[in-house]
């Protein structure tokens, strides 16, 4: 199709609520009947070629009261326009009126087109004056042009012929509404749904006109704006009408008769709304004869004439209506006046009032939301980023003139723009209201505020009482605030939307918020590898899941195993594996045998914690003596609840009163969203889908034993050639873990090759994170020297230093004078039972920071928590020299006492002469930017989350230290 675009006088607005005045004919007498259109409506001046009568839409006084007329039914009926206008003077009466439905019909020539009359209601003559004809062009005087500002009337020696005569072949009903005579209920609701059905009619008729429109590219039938004008004017009439109703329902209890003029006052607006299903019924099948160009030619040309007051703004539209923005109603009477001062009204198809002075258009994250048909917003919350939230932007079109006010109100807001005529006004309910007031006259502005929601809370936690070297873990937090509902997002919660302006109707919008999650994964699990156990020992398992959107928390998650008949879950040792439960962990998991020996897992719900979008949680027990055979884990369910123990209604954020418009409809019923994902939400088990929801156990009672073992030294794999003064570096450390079913009580053998000189070795701290060791265990160390001399320690403690370098919590090693240690022996009190490990499963492989489980971003090359540090420095003795680049190792073998079981584990590394690499942290003020070979630090490295840094992005050669989650600096 062709698109006809004429150029705007300044912009397309609306006003909500206007009073005009509408010209009309009694014989050969113009006159002005004054009336209130609630949200300014689409007033048609329709004088030139159709019945013109008194507009009679409903007038709201500020008691919400309306008064209604009579409304005559009246035929629009149009003469065919001249084929070529050829005289430039105009009869001053050559208007044709006949009868039609006992009213009056106007065709022809509006007779005011180059009259001086007085517009007033008493006004009983107008003189006519034909101006001289012009060979060039038509001219037009117009005494309007000296009070206006902007653009008046000018003449052109090229402009088109202007007539006042249009066709219009509009044949438009009127609607005459049929009073209530006493309030009830059933008429109440009967008023809302003839309003709904009217404003389905109308957008289907709109949908009718938009599909003509878009149907061919090389038609001239374009995109009827008075169409667009209407559907929007009616969905404001409907929310009227809804507004309206309620009002009569709250008053009805105690004034029957007030409430039933309030329900007169909405039946007289669903009057109108059915005229203008009228008017677009009627435009739908004009504008399939096409663009007439005469029509548009004589608008334009017309529109070069007129002459607009201030604070005012026009446009001519594809057909050749005339369509008028106006910041208030006495400007826009200005304009009707001027109009047919100037003879030129009948110059146009139509005059439209556009329906507002103010719109508001929502935008927010691509691929997870949505506009509907009313410009309110729907947000997948699956799809949005649950980390940050969504930013929504909000786009305000307003014009007016000096000292007009337009505001926004939303729970929360970020930005706004405009800030030196802007003000931010906090609400009792902790809502934001954003007001522009406007600084000059004539006014069109553009302002946008934006504000976020459905970020989630993770917080960083730790329990020093029950886990004291574990450090942070981080859970999905219950906390309220702009990012979220109680840390998580509801399934149909809403965010009001409320604006409004001077001498406008206050509107609403909303965002919606879906939010309903599915599994990417549901595991039951053992921690280790094999499936072959003993009955009598204790294990750990796991319970599993992953969340269709990440950080998107699920609120309570509550699951079932079905357990094998003579299984026995250990409560005090589960208790204490929670501190590596992933994302989960102490405080967040509560257990529960049920009968038919199933475990009940309930992850968030309490404490202030929520379920996280994904995580892991283990649990302990065992099989009782005499078990045999396959026996098999189940899961048997998965429920979520964001807002656990409700009813399942979304809730609808304060908006300073704004909320109100979502929380029932008029017949007080709740309308918000209830849903079983806020209440508690039962997944479906598929296997096809979640493959791995049992497992199976072999008890056997066959030994078997295996002791893994992992080494670290850092990302390069490389130690620097050299000794730093007076301190500990670092040559590497060993994790282990057990992955038999039997315990292993072990003698452990750290080989410290010629070329490396050791200074000590750190024992690792029993309780830390990404370990499951046992906390009571004491350690006895022999050091071996190479003179054949050896010194042991005995009884020493969790994260105990053994060193030849004096310092906190250090026993000194005496290292004979031209000897080196060649070997550190070790054993522990307690053996190592299955399932048993330091730092083996969701180990943090950067340095093993004390900061949270499953981190894998904390600093490089330094002593592991859950390790055995070896410590010292490479090449610094003479009698055996390192060359750059030498490829050497650290070897740690070990045994069990009870068996014949032995293995080993190696440490590679190269050495170098690269003394410069720096470990490199973020910028925090409290923290030197690098930290120098030799640098003691003891502030926290980890991922950045909390008070943590950075993690690395250089290794640090020669690091020397490292701060567990009690404080203690390790030399």
């Amino acid at each position: 199709m062709n698109r006809y675009k004429y150029n705007s006088r300044l912009y397309r607005d609306s006003l909500e609520k206007q009073e005009h005045y509408k010209l009309y004919k009694k014989g050969k007498l113009w006159l002005v009947a004054g009336i209130s259109v609630f949200t300014s409506g689409l007033t048609y001046s329709m004088l030139s070629s159709h019945p013109v009568h008194a507009d009679t839409t409903a007038t709201y006084d500020d008691a919400n009261t309306q008064s209604v007329s009579d409304v005559s039914a009246a035929t629009a009926t149009a003469t065919q326009p001249q084929a070529d206008v050829t005289s430039t003077s105009q009869s001053s009466d050559s208007s044709t009126t006949t009868a039609a439905n006992s009213s009056s019909t106007t065709t022809g020539t509006d007779q005011a087109a180059t009259a001086s009359s007085t517009q007033s209601a008493g006004a009983t003559s107008s003189s006519t004056t034909t101006p001289a004809a012009s060979s060039s062009s038509d001219t037009q005087s117009s005494d309007a042009s000296a009070s206006s500002v902007g653009r008046t009337a000018t003449s052109s020696s090229k402009s088109t012929k202007i007539t006042n005569k249009t066709s219009n072949d509009l044949k438009v009903k009127k609607t005459t509404p049929k009073k209530v005579t006493k309030y009830t209920k059933k008429s109440a609701q009967s008023i809302v749904a003839q309003a709904n059905k009217l404003m389905q009619s109308t957008q289907k008729q709109i949908e009718k006109g938009n599909a003509a429109a878009n149907a061919k590219a090389d038609d001239n039938i374009p995109t009827d704006d008075a169409l667009t004008a209407i559907g929007t004017h009616q969905k404001a009439q409907q929310a009227q009408v809804l507004k309206t109703v309620k009002a009569a329902q709250k008053i009805a209890v105690k004034n029957k008769k007030q409430a039933t003029m309030k329900l007169n006052s909405a039946l007289a607006v669903v009057a109108n709304m059915h005229d203008e299903l009228n008017q677009a019924t009627a435009l739908v099948s004009a504008d399939k004869k096409g663009v007439q160009a005469h029509v548009v030619a004589n608008a334009k040309a017309a529109y070069d004439k007129v002459s607009m007051p201030s604070g005012t703004s026009a446009k001519v539209d594809a057909y050749g209506d005339l369509i008028v923005t106006a910041s208030n109603t006495k400007t826009y009477n200005k304009v009707l006046a001027s109009l047919h001062k100037q003879g030129l009204t009948g110059s146009f198809r139509q005059v439209v009032d556009p329906q507002q002075a103010m719109s508001l258009t929502l935008s927010g994250p691509d691929g997870a939301s949505t506009i509907d048909a009313d410009g309110n917003m729907d947000i997948d919350q699956t799809k949005a980023n649950a980390l940050s939230g969504s930013t929504i932007t909000a786009s305000f079109n307003i014009s007016g003139n000096k000292g007009d006010k337009f505001f926004i109100t939303v729970p929360s807001v970020n930005s706004w723009t405009d800030g030196s005529i802007a003000t931010k006004t906090t609400n009792s309910d902790g809502s934001s209201t954003i007001t522009w007031t406007l600084d000059a006259d004539g006014s069109t502005k553009n302002e946008t505020i934006t504000f976020g929601y459905g970020g989630n809370y993770a917080d960083s936690y730790d329990n020093i009482a029950k886990s004291p070297d574990t450090g942070k873990f981080i859970p999905g937090s219950n906390r309220t605030g702009a990012g979220s509902y109680n840390g998580g997002v509801p399934d149909g919660l809403i965010i009001p939307v409320t604006y409004g302006g001077t001498n406008q109707n206050t509107q609403y919008k909303k965002i919606t918020f879906s939010n309903k999650q599915q599994f990417r994964a549901l595991t039951v699990g053992s921690l280790q590898s094999t499936t072959t156990k003993k009955a009598g020992q204790n294990y750990i398992y796991t319970f599993g899941y992953n969340g269709s959107n990440d950080f998107d928390n699920l609120g309570a998650l509550t699951a079932v195993i079905d357990l094998p008949t003579n299984f026995v879950f250990d409560p005090d040792e589960t208790e204490y594996v929670q501190k590596n439960s992933f994302r989960t962990g102490i405080d967040v998991n509560t257990f529960k045998v049920l009968d038919g020996n199933k475990l009940e897992i309930t992850v968030g719900g309490k404490n202030n914690f929520n379920a996280f979008s994904n995580g892991k949680v283990y649990f302990v027990g065992h099989y009782t003596a005499g078990t045999t055979g396959n026996q098999t884990f189940n899961l048997e369910s998965v429920k979520t609840a964001y807002m656990p123990d409700s009813s399942g209604n979304a809730p609808v954020l304060a908006d300073n009163g704004g909320e109100k418009q979502f929380t029932s409809d008029p017949t007080g019923q709740v309308t918000s969203t209830q849903s079983d994902y806020n209440s508690g939400h039962t997944y479906t088990l598929d296997p096809q889908k979640y493959p791995n929801l049992s497992l199976t156990d072999t008890i056997t009672t066959k030994d078997v034993t295996v002791l893994n073992t992992g080494a670290w030294v850092n990302t390069s794999d490389s130690l620097v050639i050299g000794a730093t003064t007076n301190t500990n570096n670092i040559l590497g450390n060993f994790t282990m873990a057990n992955f038999g079913n039997t315990a292993i009580d072990p003698i452990f053998t750290f080989k410290i090759p010629d070329g490396v000189e050791s200074t000590g070795i750190n024992l690792p701290l029993n309780e830390a994170g990404n370990s499951n060791w046992p906390k009571d265990t004491t350690y006895d160390v022999t050091v071996n020297y190479s003179n054949n001399a050896s010194q042991s320690f005995t009884g020493l403690k969790s994260g105990t230093t053994v060193s030849s370098i004096d310092g906190t919590d250090v026993q000194l090693m005496q290292i004979p004078t031209g000897a080196h240690v060649t070997s550190y022996v070790v054993t522990q009190s307690e053996p190592i039972q299955p399932d048993n490990y330091l730092g083996y499963f969701d180990a943090i492989s950067n340095g093993g920071e004390a900061y949270y489980v499953g981190s894998s971003e904390t600093n490089d090359n330094d002593a592991m928590t859950y390790a055995f540090t070896l410590l010292g420095n490479v090449g610094t003795d003479p009698a055996y020299p390192v060359s750059d680049g030498q490829k050497m190792s650290i070897e740690m073998d070990y045994s069990d006492k009870n068996s014949n079981y032995s293995s080993n584990g190696i440490l590679s590394f190269t050495a170098t002469k690269d003394a410069t690499t720096e470990l490199t942290l973020g910028n925090d003020s409290d923290l030197p930017s690098l930290l120098q070979p030799g640098q003691t630090y003891t502030t926290v490295i980890g991922a950045s989350y909390g008070t943590s840094k950075d993690s690395v992005v250089g290794a640090n050669l020669n690091a020397n230290a490292y701060r567990d989650s009690q404080g203690k600096v390790i030399n």
